[in-house]
């Protein structure tokens, strides 16, 4: 009757998404799978980069886990910081009913950006909303449906891919219940590639030939050459940002013409295998 009840009030709302108490936490859980660009893993979980790319992050908020005792530099229209069974440490952030938390970062292309999880909890199982600011004002979000106890929560799929990121806002819900509309948020984390180009050398003593893609960004093709190369053809494969590979060969004699036909724009990564534990990595952007 209960989880009756609950579904009858999150239908009801999706004639009111636009009521003062109910906006912006929405009423509809959104559907992974009717994003082109979310692929999940065996697990169900996000595929990642493979593990030589996931090395060269690094980690974009602040005071992600609110044990400064403060918000700053998160900013709020009523969240606060409480010691109230915070997830680890001694603090979490807190908000009663629909309120937002924000933190504004140095603009990030969206596909550049790794992962975006974060810890909360409510007593009520309710849900949960979590914004990506864009550079043009709008907000791309995902709806997420919270538990009693302390769940990790993954946002990666929800990136806007091709635009760039300059803040990450959370929200509160709002049903006016007796439990007060309470949610728990804890250790946010947004990591992004540390630099465009990372390059690994298996043997120090051999000097890198130049690997070059050109253009990039690209839009429909793309030369791929690693100069010096004349007399060898190694193997390459290209990555997406969620680690599946898109497409495999040689470099004949150190060059391959790549075509982009049927991919998204986003970044991709060419990791070239010339034997003998060395390797290389380079990242392309494609713009349709």
């Amino acid at each position: 009757m209960k989880i009756f009840f609950y579904g009858l009030i999150i239908l009801l709302c999706a004639g009111l998404s636009n009521a003062e108490r109910l906006c912006p936490s929405g009423n509809v859980v959104v559907d992974r799978d009717a994003r082109p660009d979310f692929t999940p893993g065996d697990n169900g979980q996000v595929k990642r980069l493979p593990p030589g790319l996931m090395l060269d992050t690094v980690e974009v908020l602040l005071n992600r886990g609110f044990e400064t005792g403060d918000l700053s530099p998160w900013y709020t229209d009523a969240w606060v910081v409480v010691n109230q069974e915070p997830h680890t440490g001694n603090y979490c952030a807190l908000a009663i009913a629909c309120f937002y938390l924000q933190q504004d970062i140095t603009p990030t292309l969206a596909d550049s950006i790794v992962s975006v999880t974060f810890w909360a909890r409510q007593p009520e199982y309710m849900f949960q909303r979590v914004d990506f600011l864009v550079r043009d004002d709008t907000a791309y979000y995902g709806f997420f449906g919270e538990q009693a106890d302390w769940q990790q929560y993954d946002a990666t799929p929800y990136l806007p891919l091709g635009k760039w990121v300059i803040a990450l806002r959370f929200w509160g819900y709002s049903l006016g219940s007796s439990q007060h509309d309470l949610t728990y948020i804890d250790d946010i984390s947004l990591r992004k590639l540390r630099s465009t180009i990372k390059i690994e050398e298996g043997h120090a003593s051999n000097r890198w030939p130049d690997l070059y893609v050109s253009p990039n960004p690209v839009r429909d093709r793309a030369v791929i050459e690693w100069t010096g190369l004349k007399n060898e053809n190694p193997a390459f494969a290209i990555y997406d940002l969620r680690g599946a590979v898109v497409e495999r060969g040689l470099l004949m004699n150190g060059k391959y013409v790549w075509s982009t036909r049927g991919l998204v724009s986003g970044a991709y990564f060419i990791r070239i295998d010339r034997g003998n534990g060395i390797t290389a990595t380079k990242e392309v952007l494609i713009v349709k």
